[in-house]
């Protein structure tokens, strides 16, 4: 099960400076078929508050990237993450 750890992408910050959060859970809902942070963090098997204190620091753990990967999510997690195409591998 992933968890929140200190292994993460800081937004706002150095390559993802221009990279907001919202944007980045937006596609993280596109590309798991979900539609809020409560069945996000149920796809993920984690509890909702890791999404909240993710959003509160401004941090999108690299286990999330990771879980798209693991489930075979066909988006692209570098899309996921910073919106540049190609969106799908």
């Amino acid at each position: 099960m992933p968890e929140l750890t200190e292994e993460f992408h800081q937004l706002g910050a150095g390559e993802y400076e221009t990279v907001l959060f919202d944007d980045v859970m937006k596609r993280f809902y596109l590309a798991t078929n979900t539609q809020s942070q409560m069945e996000f963090a149920n796809w993920l098997g984690i509890r909702q508050s890791f999404v909240s204190d993710a959003k509160r620091r401004n941090r999108i753990p690299v286990t999330w990237l990771r879980e798209l990967v693991t489930r075979g999510v066909n988006s692209s997690p570098s899309w996921v993450l910073t919106g540049k195409e190609p969106q799908f591998w």
